[in-house]
């Protein structure tokens, strides 16, 4: 076994000239650094052999005396320690060996768009957790997942632990300085990597609304409204969406799937925002019991010809649900929650349409 200032000096140098680069990057090691490290580890090796012998002789001795028997065993936890110590080591450096540090960028990223496709399109947390958790490793999957669009494409923002003067913190985009700028800008900044794939957007404020932070979502909404394929916005209070939901129709090109829930609403805005979306197929529209009254199906703003799956939860007149179960001529499955205006509340299910 080699001299204590001897073995420290030694690792201090594996450290700042092999470990630490390799840690950081990820990249595959030159011949030079698999050769230090090949005899770091079979150094490791030895020391471990030099210990289990040592291991081995203090019990020995520890069975023929009495009084030192204490101190013997105390010997035996610290080269044991030791001998944990070494193993462990090695462990992390044989990790700089493995086969995943020979891949190309381009192989990495192609895994990672396995990846996060085997992940269901409505789980939306786990896919924006699993970008950002790539993201963290090191540099070189870094690089590899910032260069994979379809891992950018999908953002789920939880802001419902948060007050309305409160910060978003870095985990909630995986990305940092969040605070020095704002939320919207962030937004555009994680879906910027996605290039030109659709998007999907969820955001969830419906506990006790945190209105500035869901105010500070609608200009992201504004701009990137063209791009969303997916829109999930539950909110407590739909005053706050007001300004995107009377955005102009043309700009929702895309967009084949929105699910709006709110709790709180004095006065129902007017909805344009979807009128002449082609592609829209599902909705699903909670709005509660206790919100104002509809009166008019057209005040919702839906191409009702076009859908194929509804979700309506509302206060409505009888004539307003008429008009809409009479337009939706190619529903495939809707579901209607709803509180009519004179008092008495109807539940619906309708399965396939024949």
């Amino acid at each position: 076994m080699l001299p204590e200032p001897v073995q420290a000096n030694s690792k201090s140098r594996l450290q700042a000239d092999i470990i630490l680069p390799l840690a950081r990057t990820n990249q595959r090691p030159t011949d030079a650094q698999r050769q230090a490290l090949a005899a770091f580890v079979a150094q490791k090796n030895e020391d471990i052999d030099k210990l289990n012998k040592d291991i081995s002789r203090r019990y020995v001795e520890a069975a023929g005396r009495g009084k030192e028997v204490e101190h013997l065993r105390h010997e035996i936890r610290e080269l044991q320690q030791t001998r944990h110590l070494r193993a462990s080591q090695i462990k992390t450096y044989q990790c700089f060996f493995a086969p995943v540090r020979l891949l190309p960028i381009e192989i990495l990223g192609i895994i990672f768009s396995y990846v996060i496709t085997s992940i269901p399109s409505h789980e939306y947390a786990k896919r924006t957790m699993f970008s950002r958790w790539l993201s963290e490793v090191c540099s070189g999957w870094r690089y590899a997942a910032h260069a994979t669009p379809c891992l950018w494409n999908t953002l789920t923002l939880d802001l419902n632990s948060m007050g309305s003067g409160a910060c978003v913190p870095p985990w909630a985009l995986g990305l940092q300085g969040l605070e020095e700028t704002s939320l919207s800008t962030h937004i555009t900044s994680w879906f910027h990597r996605s290039q030109t794939a659709p998007l999907t957007l969820a955001i969830f404020a419906s506990n006790d609304d945190p209105g500035l932070l869901v105010a500070d979502c609608i200009p992201a909404l504004t701009i990137l409204f063209q791009r969303f394929s997916t829109l999930r916005l539950e909110v407590r209070n739909l005053e706050h969406l007001t300004q995107f939901l009377s955005l102009p129709s043309e700009g929702a090109s895309v967009l084949q799937t929105i699910c709006i829930r709110a709790t709180c609403l004095n006065v129902m805005p007017e909805i344009t925002v979807f009128t002449s979306s082609v592609f829209l197929r599902n909705v699903c529209f909670d709005f509660g019991c206790t919100l104002p009254t509809i009166e008019d199906s057209s005040s919702l703003g839906l191409p009702w010809s076009q859908l194929q799956r509804l979700d309506l939860t509302a206060s409505m007149t009888f004539q307003a649900l008429a008009d809409i179960i009479f337009q939706a001529e190619s529903l495939v499955t809707a579901s209607f929650d709803v509180h009519l205006h004179h008092g008495k509340s109807t539940t619906a299910q309708t399965g396939p349409s024949q």
